[in-house]
């Protein structure tokens, strides 16, 4: 078997060959020594990507992979899977990042054409998630890789994006795991991310949530774990959002989404790194590329 690449993919393979000796030298490693990218042994090694929030790194803001203003979600995120294995090594995606009261779905809702600041974030992230994978692909045989995707908030809604406009890649790719995803849908409900909600660009159709496409071992060859806690205003568990009102109601409460209001969206990284939210989706991880 081999993998399928289109024109594009193979034009981001090209452009982006040099990438894998950066990704695997700065990147956080789950434990050391265990990289040799020169002659392709980075193939077998187990790697998610993580994709942070709005107002998170690495991005122009927070460039580095050491930056403690770093996604704090995904860097628990793989505290929380090196106390499982330490088997997975971690990618950190850099796309820019938005101040978290930007929320422009209405804008890419009501207009396609129109695109604020987090509707042209996403699009970098999407462009940016695809150059990681095809950098890390190339040269490696289809049965050597193991990558999950992992994205809290605006990086939730990256993955969607990405795994609609590139489905030839889905082949590559072992789990995902979404927080916060504002292209969330609960039935009975129902709840919806506002993404959703507002029937902005990127989000599956809600009968096949959370796959980008009816789930089946020839079309969907991945599982991916979805989790929203209780009132959280970006993926709405919990919200009546059944009318533009309700909608709106909830895109206000996601506008003033912070810590001193305990908004419930900034509490992903509550608890011990064995336990909660982050833990639950990090032994997701580890169980499906390493069995």
């Amino acid at each position: 078997m081999t993998l399928r690449m289109t024109r594009s993919v193979f034009l981001a393979l090209a452009l982006t060959a040099l990438l894998i000796p950066a990704l695997v030298a700065t990147g956080p490693r789950a434990s050391a020594g265990q990289i040799r990218p020169a002659d392709h042994t980075h193939c077998r090694v187990p790697v998610f990507f993580g994709l942070h929030g709005m107002s998170e790194g690495p991005s122009k803001t927070y460039p580095s992979a050491q930056d403690p203003r770093l996604s704090p979600e995904i860097r628990l995120f793989d505290a929380a899977q090196n106390l499982i294995s330490g088997a997975v090594l971690a990618v950190y995606v850099q796309y820019p990042d938005v101040h978290p009261g930007k929320w422009d779905v209405l804008d890419a809702a009501h207009n396609p054409t129109m695109h604020g600041p987090l509707t042209a974030a996403v699009n970098a992230g999407v462009k940016a998630l695809q150059d990681h994978v095809a950098a890390w692909v190339k040269g490696c045989r289809l049965g050597q890789l193991k990558i999950a995707l992992v994205g809290y908030s605006m990086g939730a809604w990256v993955i969607n994006k990405w795994l609609k406009e590139h489905p030839e890649e889905w082949i590559v790719i072992g789990a995902v795991v979404l927080y916060g995803d504002p292209c969330y849908w609960y039935k009975p409900g129902p709840f919806k991310g506002l993404a959703r909600a507002f029937h902005a660009a990127g989000c599956s159709p809600a009968k096949d949530y959370p796959y980008p496409a009816p789930s089946g071992p020839l079309v969907v060859p991945f599982k991916i774990k979805t989790q929203c806690l209780v009132l959280d205003p970006v993926c709405g568990w919990g919200y009546d959002n059944a009318t533009l009102k309700e909608n709106l109601a909830q895109l206000k409460a996601a506008e003033n989404c912070t810590k001193k209001n305990r908004c419930t969206h900034l509490t992903y990284t509550n608890g011990a790194p064995q336990s909660g939210a982050l833990a639950e989706g990090a032994r997701f991880v580890v169980r499906q590329l390493l069995g």
